[in-house]
C-alpha cells in the first residue's frame, strides 16, 4: 500500500494452506526468514517457517510446519532478536470444568531448523562481499546489465522476477561481463548465483 493518505484497496496476491489459523508473524527481512504462529481448530499450536524466498514472494522458498507440544494454547504473537531464538505468547483460555490455560511467554530455539541456512548466508556474504565485492549495475538498468567482480569467471547465474520465475540465465565469462536484457519488461528482478544464496542487490528494469 502507498504511504499517502486516502482510501486504498489491497490487491490479493497468493494464498497457502497451513492447516490452521495464523495469528502472528516475525519477519527477519535481511535474512529472508518469516516465522508464523498459529493453531488448529482443536487449539493445537504450531510454528510455520518460511525462508530462502525470492523478494516478497514468501512461499517461493522453503516451507516447514512445526508442531508445538502445548495443547489448548492459542499462540497469538511472536518476536525475535537474532533470527534463531523466538518468543511467543498465548492468550488466556478456559473451557470449564476441563481446561484452563493461563497467559504465558514461551521461548523457541529454532537453530536446528534455521542455523544451517543462516550460516551459509553469512559465509557467502563474507566470501563475496568482504574485500572483493560483486558489482551489478546500473540500477535502475536499461537494456544492458553489467556484472563485475574478482575471481567470478565460470560462475552461472539466473535472473528471476518477484514471483520467483526465471526470466534470464547466463554465465560469467570474465571479471567484467555485459548482458543484453532488452526483452525483459520493466520491473524488479533478483540476480542469483546458481547454488548460492541471492545477493541483496535488486536491479530495477526501467
Amino acid at each position: 500500500l502507498p504511504k499517502t493518505a486516502g482510501t486504498h484497496v489491497a490487491q490479493f496476491k497468493v494464498t497457502h494452506n497451513v492447516g490452521g489459523l495464523i495469528t502472528g508473524a516475525a519477519y527477519v527481512e535481511n535474512k529472508r526468514v518469516v516465522v508464523l504462529t498459529g493453531y488448529s481448530n482443536l487449539l493445537q499450536p504450531f510454528l510455520y517457517l518460511l525462508y530462502d524466498f525470492q523478494g516478497h514472494n514468501f512461499f517461493s522458498g522453503n516451507k516447514r510446519k512445526l508442531g508445538v507440544s502445548l495443547s489448548f494454547h492459542q499462540l497469538e504473537g511472536i518476536a525475535t532478536g537474532n533470527g534463531l531464538d523466538y518468543f511467543a505468547t498465548n492468550e488466556y483460555f478456559t473451557k470449564q470444568p476441563f481446561v484452563t490455560t493461563q497467559q504465558q511467554l514461551h521461548k523457541f530455539d529454532l537453530r536446528a531448523y534455521l542455523n544451517g541456512y543462516l550460516t551459509s548466508q553469512a559465509l557467502l556474504t563474507q566470501s563475496y562481499l568482504a574485500g572483493k565485492p560483486l558489482k551489478i549495475y546500473p540500477n535502475p538498468v536499461g537494456d544492458r546489465l553489467f556484472i563485475d567482480g574478482d575471481t567470478i569467471a565460470g560462475a552461472a547465474f539466473i535472473i528471476v522476477d518477484t514471483q520467483g520465475k526465471e526470466v534470464f540465465n547466463g554465465k560469467l565469462n570474465s571479471d567484467k561481463n555485459e548482458y543484453n536484457i532488452e526483452r525483459l519488461p520493466a520491473g524488479m528482478y533478483f540476480v542469483k548465483m546458481k547454488g548460492r544464496a541471492d545477493f541483496s542487490l535488486k536491479p530495477v528494469k526501467k
